[in-house]
């Protein structure tokens, strides 16, 4: 009953963070290649992305259930690098919680921080640290 729950009000009280669509857009016209690792579901997560208008962004959108280990494991971070044809070294993640940077250590690509979300780092350092967005997406492109 829950995922039946969930699957329907996916997007009921979630919306994007303020440059997040129109930053996404302009990371890809610039070239980059774009995947999702999440520790959430992947059904859901694409299924989100799918009702944002997001979803053709990203090469590869990888989520629990998707690969047999949750992050910090690599083995979801190394499958969205083959899904979208890039070496560890040409590759950034960028995430809000200390097992994003944890993982992008763990599968030896350069991590990015965004000081704007829900989570810790944890004594852990990232390469990069961002305090929007908007700022993220300058950075890159």
């Amino acid at each position: 009953a829950f995922h039946a729950f969930y699957l329907s009000n996916l997007t009921v009280h979630t919306d994007l963070y303020d440059g997040v669509a129109d930053g996404l857009r302009a990371l890809a016209a610039a070239g980059h290649q774009l995947a999702v690792l999440t520790n959430k579901p992947g059904e859901p997560c694409r299924a989100i992305l799918t009702r944002f208008g997001l979803i053709d962004l990203f090469s590869a959108v990888v989520g629990g259930g998707d690969v047999p280990s949750l992050k910090p494991d690599p083995e979801g971070l190394r499958a969205c690098l083959a899904r979208a044809g890039a070496a560890a070294s040409d590759a950034w993640m960028v995430g809000d919680h200390c097992t994003d940077l944890a993982v992008a250590e763990n599968a030896g690509v350069r991590s990015a921080f965004v000081t704007y979300g829900f989570g810790e780092q944890r004594g852990l350092k990232p390469t990069a640290y961002f305090a929007s967005f908007p700022e993220l997406i300058g950075y890159f492109v």
